[in-house]
C-alpha cells in the first residue's frame, strides 16, 4: 500500500526547510503542506511499503521537514497485528481449469519462471491474483517511512499517533476466501496478464512510482486494477470507518489542539483520491500544496 509531498513554507521555523526541500506539482509529489486558515502549517507524508534502500532522496527530503517541525504525528502503531487467514485449496478449482485456455497457457508460461512454479496445476485465483499485483516489489523490512520515524525519535521529536491497536483491529472483517476466490476468473486475470505486458511485473512498476514520487499516477493505476476485480487488503477492514476517524482526529491537531508544526504520516492511499484526506482537508477550507 502508498504517500505524498510538496511547496510553500511550512510557516516560522520551517522557512529553513523551504530552502533545501526541493518543490513539487500535483502529479509529482509525496509530501504536502497543508494550512488550516489562521493556523500553523502541517507536513503531510503518504507512505508505501517501500524499502529504504530505494528511496534515499525521499527520506533525505523527509528528514530535513522533520527536523523542521516540532512534532511528529503517527495514523497507527507501526506492527499492528491481524490474524491469519487461509485457503483450504481443496474446497476451490484451481485458476487454471477456471480461466479460457489461453488465458491458462499464458498464466502456466508466466508461473513456470516463479517460486509457485511446483503448485501452478493447484494454484487459486487469489494465490495467482496477488502473484502477478505484486511481482518484482523488493522486499522491505526497513522502510522509508519507518526510517523517518526512526530519525524522529532520535532527535527526541515529540510523538503521537491518531488511532490506537485496538481501534485498528476492530476494523478486521474477515474474509470469506471461498466466496472471494470464486469472483476470480478470466477476466480479472487476463486484465492483469495484460497490464503485465504493458507495464512489465506490476509490483515493481508501482515501486519504481514511488520512486518517482508519481502519487497521483499510482492512484489512478490502482483505482484502474480495483474497477477489474482486483483485491486489495483495503476490503478486509472497514476502511472508510479507518480513514474518516484518522480525518477527524487529524483536523483536530491542525485547528483546535496546541497551534504547532505537525509532521504527519499516512497511507499514500488514504491522502489522494476524490475521497482522500488530502480532499477532504481542502473541503474543510485548508490551502493544500504539493510540496516534495
Amino acid at each position: 500500500m502508498i504517500i505524498g509531498r510538496r511547496a510553500l513554507l511550512v510557516a516560522a521555523g520551517c522557512v529553513l526547510v523551504s530552502r533545501q526541500v526541493r518543490g513539487a506539482d500535483e502529479q509529482i509529489a509525496l509530501y504536502w503542506t497543508v494550512t488550516p486558515p489562521g493556523r500553523q502549517s502541517a507536513v503531510l507524508f503518504g507512505y508505501d511499503r517501500v524499502a529504504a534502500a530505494l528511496t534515499p532522496e525521499i527520506i533525505k527530503d523527509g528528514i530535513a521537514l522533520v527536523d523542521g517541525c516540532q512534532r511528529v504525528v503517527l495514523d497507527m502503531p507501526q506492527d499492528v497485528k491481524f490474524p491469519t487467514v487461509d485457503l483450504d485449496r481443496d474446497q476451490i478449482k484451481p485458476i487454471l481449469q477456471v480461466v479460457a485456455p489461453r488465458t491458462a497457457e499464458r498464466l502456466r508460461k508466466l508461473l513456470a519462471n516463479s517460486p509457485l512454479a511446483s503448485l501452478a496445476d493447484k494454484l487459486s485465483g487469489l494465490e495467482a491474483m496477488m502473484s502477478l499485483a505484486g511481482e518484482g516489489r523488493y522486499n522491505a523490512d526497513i522502510t522509508a517511512g519507518g526510517t523517518i520515524v526512526d530519525h524522529a525519535r532520535a532527535k527526541q521529536k515529540l510523538i503521537d499517533q491518531l488511532l490506537s491497536e485496538p481501534e485498528v483491529q476492530s476494523t478486521w472483517q474477515p474474509p470469506d476466501l471461498v466466496t472471494l476466490n470464486a469472483g476470480i476468473g478470466d477476466e480479472s486475470i487476463s486484465y492483469l496478464l495484460d497490464l503485465r505486458d504493458r507495464v512489465g511485473p506490476i509490483g515493481g512498476y508501482l515501486q519504481q512510482l514511488y520512486r518517482q514520487r508519481r502519487g497521483h499516477e499510482i492512484e489512478r493505476f490502482t483505482a484502474d486494477m480495483m474497477r477489474h476485480g482486483v483485491i486489495t487488503s483495503s476490503q478486509f477492514h472497514q476502511s472508510d470507518r479507518l480513514r474518516n476517524l484518522a480525518f477527524e482526529r487529524a483536523f483536530d491537531l491542525m485547528t483546535k489542539q496546541a497551534d504547532e508544526q505537525r509532521f504527519f504520516l499516512f497511507p499514500l492511499g488514504v491522502l489522494t483520491g476524490t475521497s482522500g484526506i488530502l480532499a477532504a482537508l481542502r473541503a474543510k477550507g485548508a490551502a493544500v500544496v504539493p510540496r516534495a
